[in-house]
């Protein structure tokens, strides 16, 4: 019989386990942390700076020999095991800017537009409904604090910033009309007064018909 004596040693068994952080390319340390085995863990916010043009993505965990499952931020484990816990890094999204449309006393409006930041834009033909008495005559474009500078539809802008479009009008040409009198000896119906726009020939079909007529 096998008399157990209080100075003898009794069985060691582990009742807790380890969590370790890698970065994975990042920099910084997150510091390893020990819990209860098989206990919940909640997986904490990544405080690794990501390596050049990345972004966090998730965790990839690995609990003792089991697969590498994907996990976020706040999502529970049961620590069976000792854990590795593994950034994965995404590239940075390209950041958005926005071009406006401003009809600057004219009518209507034109949807704004939402691009990768630093690409090329060209811009529109303008939609706007004019104020009375004018035409569109040009875009006035603000990219950023920048400068305005004119700008016609068709022509290309590069959107470092957000961009503001206004729309420029001018007079609008409104033609004079001149009257001209047509003589033909001897036909009926003349002299005729015709109108046109000041400047222009007369249609070469009104001298075509005026000299048919005279000829007959």
């Amino acid at each position: 019989i096998y008399t157990l004596s209080l100075h003898d040693a009794l069985p060691i068994y582990e009742l807790t386990v380890t969590v370790t952080f890698a970065a994975n390319g990042g920099n910084g340390n997150m510091d390893a942390t020990q819990v209860d085995k098989n206990s919940n863990y909640k997986l904490p916010e990544c405080t690794f700076t990501p390596p050049a043009d990345k972004v966090f993505d998730k965790w990839s965990v690995v609990i003792g020999s089991a697969q590498v499952v994907d996990k976020n931020p706040g999502d529970e484990i049961v620590a069976s095991d000792n854990v590795t816990v593994t950034a994965k890094w995404k590239a940075k999204p390209i950041p958005k800017v926005s071009i406006t449309f401003d009809n600057d006393g004219g009518t209507g409006s034109m949807d704004a537009v939402s691009i990768d930041k630093g690409s090329s834009y060209t811009l529109p033909i303008s939609k706007f409904t004019p104020p009375a008495g004018k035409e569109f005559d040009r875009w006035s474009v603000t990219v950023g604090s920048a400068p305005a500078v004119d700008k016609k539809p068709g022509e290309s802008i590069v959107a470092s910033d957000n961009v503001a479009v206004k729309a420029m009008w001018k007079t609008k040409e409104v033609p004079v009309i001149a009257k001209v009198t047509l003589h033909a000896d001897g036909v009926a119906g003349y002299p005729k007064v015709i109108e046109v726009k000041r400047g222009e020939k007369v249609r070469r079909s009104e001298e075509r018909r005026v000299g048919k007529e005279c000829r007959s």
